[in-house]
């Protein structure tokens, strides 16, 4: 029979108590490891320390990141290398008694913000481009802590980034987190974003036709054309994973507002895709195929697919553009 003691990691020494229970800050919360009632060694519990409420059941080689530790190493590094504003959006999951299991903040870092220029182009969104860093953790196994710089687009509130951005920062609950956050590894996420937005810019006036933008779509993971002939003509139900055909109209749309169909219109129209948002999309105004906030996993999922996409298939397709190093 074990103790039922509670085992705290990595308590930051800016750390403070709430007031109250009110203003409870899930994003400076500190957990811990409480053994299950019973005999098995195999798993713990991991519980607040301010509420003792339990998160989740883990495996007992898990060690917590604490949020109060994450996301202020992290704020610590950006700010020691970045003096402008910073626009954060915090993101808690989870309903009831697993409120703030899971958390992501979005730091826009707004004083690099870049205007996109578009030639001799007509466009009725003007672009401007500012690099943000999302940051994910969890209490329940769910997600590494991690970090992932991308860039957002002002116009369409979509995010995009290649692999060398994605899982920037990465580190499995199992060690301390401390080595991967450090004020280089930021500088260096903030240089190669900038990079990607003198090609994004390129991109901008590179024009595509609807064959070789299907033909670029059909090389991300997953996608597979449902919209064969037997189908319309019979007026049969198509298959549920339409999302080669979404992204197709998405990228009609996006060349009406970006004065025409280019490669930028096409990136944009696949990483408003996979950019997380809580706010809803009319087909009239915005793409009707997106993820909502509650979707962490799948947001992550779709991120990761997208940037290895842009990666792998859009920039040495595009080559003569330049490319990230």
């Amino acid at each position: 029979m074990y103790n039922n003691i509670t085992k705290v990691y990595e308590v930051p020494g800016s750390y403070e108590m709430p007031v109250s229970l009110e203003n409870y800050d899930y994003f400076n919360s500190v957990v811990g490891t409480a053994p299950l009632d019973g005999d098995s060694s195999t798993y713990n519990r991991v519980i607040d320390t301010q509420t003792n409420k339990t998160y989740s059941v883990v495996s007992s080689t898990y060690t917590p990141i604490n949020n109060a530790f994450f996301y202020g190493s992290l704020e610590g590094a950006i700010s020691s290398v970045y003096s402008g504003v910073v626009d954060k959006t915090p993101f808690v999951y989870g309903s009831g008694n697993h409120t703030g299991v899971r958390s992501a903040m979005r730091y826009r870092l707004t004083d690099l913000g870049y205007d996109i220029k578009q030639g001799t182009r007509d466009t009725t969104h003007p672009t401007k481009i500012i690099p943000e860093l999302w940051a994910y953790n969890s209490y329940d196994g769910s997600q590494t802590a991690r970090a992932s710089f991308s860039l957002f687009d002002m116009a369409c509130e979509n995010g995009m980034a290649t692999k060398q951005l994605i899982d920037f920062i990465k580190v499995k609950h199992t060690k301390n987190a401390s080595l991967a956050i450090n004020p280089e590894r930021i500088q260096n996420g903030i240089n190669l974003a900038k990079k990607q937005i003198d090609v994004i810019q390129q991109w901008a006036n590179e024009s595509i036709n609807y064959a070789q933008a299907k033909e670029l779509l059909l090389t991300l993971k997953g996608m597979v054309d449902n919209k064969t002939p037997d189908k319309i003509e019979n007026n049969k139900r198509a298959p549920a994973d339409v999302t080669l055909d979404h992204l197709l109209d998405h990228f009609e749309w996006e060349s009406l507002k970006r004065g025409g169909c280019t490669v930028w219109s096409l990136v944009s129209a696949v990483t408003d895709w996979s950019t997380l948002r809580s706010s809803t999309f009319s087909r009239d105004i915005g793409f009707t195929n997106k993820l909502h906030t509650s979707s962490l996993s799948a947001g992550v999922n779709r991120q990761e697919r997208v940037a290895n996409w842009i990666s792998n298939h859009v920039m040495p397709t595009y080559s003569h553009l330049g490319a990230v190093a």
